[in-house]
């Protein structure tokens, strides 16, 4: 702006289409032959980026705004698009219980559960809020890390995938053939998986 004010051009806000609605930053060109004005769009966007790029306090307010909470009732996307498929991230409880006093996959009859999740603007609040994606399911699990009650990463793979559908999932503790047994307890699991729906 302060470009075309220091040459002493005049900036205005308003519509450069008279009647469509779109309010923007102009100014007025005159042709020097003919005498005809005409409004030339002001595009500021290349400045708000410079600005933003070099702000740290305007790059940690972003950051505050739109970090992402995962948690064990929202399984969030991550921003990540794979092969048309929305990855989402979720952390889950669950737990070892077997005779034996240890095991190397869930209790029986126990799944982790999913709840693909999407963010939605209200238009007439401008409010955000998460809400559950009914049109995705959980497709393929991508990676699983396996935390013990203090937050103690245990590993970070884990084989023998399975799905019954209806957005659950089950697995055992190791990498191929080789199976990591824990002790009966209680774990946390953060897990990625890819939607089912192709976006």
């Amino acid at each position: 702006l302060s470009k075309y004010l220091s040459k002493g051009g005049s900036v205005y806000y308003g519509e450069i289409v008279d009647g469509d609605g779109k309010n923007v930053l102009y100014r007025i060109v005159i042709d020097s032959i003919t005498g005809k004005e005409t409004k030339e769009l002001i595009d500021i966007s290349e400045n708000i980026i410079r600005e933003i790029t070099n702000n740290d306090k305007i790059i940690d307010l972003i950051n505050e705004k739109t970090k992402v909470v995962v948690t064990t009732e929202t399984n969030v996307p991550t921003g990540e698009v794979i092969n048309g498929y929305t990855v989402y991230k979720g952390t889950a409880e669950i737990l070892v219980n077997h005779a034996d006093g240890y095991d190397s996959e869930l209790a029986a009859n126990t799944y982790v559960v999913t709840k693909p999740m999407k963010f939605v603007v209200d238009d007439a609040t401008k409010k955000g809020s998460w809400v559950e994606n009914k049109a995705d399911k959980f497709g393929r699990l991508l990676k699983a890390s396996v935390l013990d009650k203090n937050g103690q990463v245990l590993f970070t793979t884990v084989t023998d995938v399975t799905s019954p559908g209806d957005n659950q999932f089950r697995f055992a503790f190791g990498v191929g053939n080789s199976y990591y047994p824990l002790p009966n307890d209680k774990y946390e699991v953060v897990f990625e998986y890819l939607g089912a729906t192709k976006q």
